[in-house]
């Protein structure tokens, strides 16, 4: 082979070697910065004291909230847990909405103890009402910006 084929070869597979080993450690990256959730159904075959992410819609109608604690149950299509937590829900938590409970499964009782909650807000967007004038933004006409 001639010199220069030779050093195009070397330069192409070094190049691929370099990429393939970026990739890899692209990848090898993000698999451990992932963090997945659990639905009720999952949780359920999960060892005790084990840290989870259980995620799920809060069931209608099962939040209460007494000295401090609040507790509400957590569902998907099959099967329902209950969650506690001690602390200030997000303003975006309600019955009925997606929510996510960082915490630990116990299950003796059954029960989540959540350390954190997370909620989602509704996927589906609804702009201001159009026929109501307070819902629309208006310019002041003597406002200066500067």
């Amino acid at each position: 082979m001639h010199f220069k084929v030779k050093q195009r070869l070397r330069a192409t597979l070094g190049l691929l070697f370099g990429a393939t080993l970026a990739v890899g450690l692209i990848l090898w990256g993000f698999s451990s910065s992932v963090t997945y959730f659990v639905l009720p159904a999952e949780l359920l075959a999960l060892p005790s004291s084990e840290r989870v992410r259980l995620g799920g819609i809060v069931k209608t109608g099962s939040v209460s909230r007494a000295r401090g604690m609040h507790q509400f149950t957590v569902e998907d299509d099959q099967q329902e847990v209950t969650v506690t937590f001690v602390g200030i829900l997000p303003d975006l938590f309600r019955e009925g909405q997606t929510v996510i409970a960082i915490g630990t499964w116990d299950t003796r009782r059954r029960v989540l103890t959540a350390s954190e909650v997370l909620a989602k807000h509704d996927e589906n967007y609804r702009p201001a009402a159009s026929g109501d004038p307070a819902a629309i933004p208006r310019k002041s006409s003597n406002s200066n910006p500067y």
